[in-house]
Order: C-alpha cells, then sequence, then structure tokens
C-alpha cells in the first residue's frame, strides 16, 4: 500500500524490507526540516549537508559507498509486493 505521508502528518517512518522478503537493510523517511535540524557525528570524509547535487545526493548520515546490492533488493521486493 502507498503512505502519503504528508497526507498523514508523518514527521519520520521507518521500515524494515526484510519484513517483505527483501534484504537486511533499512529504510527512512523524514521531513527535511526536521533532518537538516538534527545534530550529527560525521567523519572529516562527509559534508554536513542534506543530499543534493553539490554532495553527489549522499547524506550526512552515511558513510561511504552506498550498499548498492541491498538497495537493488529493496527495489525488486517493493515492485514485487
Amino acid at each position: 500500500a502507498v503512505v502519503d505521508v504528508q497526507a498523514i502528518g508523518c514527521d519520520m517512518l521507518a521500515c524494515s524490507p526484510y519484513k517483505f522478503f527483501g534484504p537486511h537493510s533499512g529504510m527512512l523517511f523524514g521531513r527535511r526540516d526536521l533532518l537538516a535540524s538534527l545534530p550529527v557525528d560525521h567523519l572529516d570524509c562527509q559534508t554536513d549537508q542534506l543530499p543534493c547535487e553539490e554532495n553527489c545526493h549522499m547524506s550526512r548520515w552515511e558513510l561511504g559507498t552506498q550498499n548498492y546490492e541491498a538497495l537493488a533488493g529493496v527495489a525488486a521486493a517493493v515492485d514485487y509486493i
């Protein structure tokens, strides 16, 4: 089912794809203004920004290379259901 986060006034939404036959990964939605206001410990190689074109869409919470295999598995599981 589709979750309309704006319609329900959702601040944050977390999901575990392995609950619907996906890989052991996690997904998190957060309102942009809320995410921008949260303090984050980070490494020197990260920026302190939310994903954008200038930082190659990397989040300040991501450490290094993303797990593309898990992302592909999550997308396939979502397509399946």
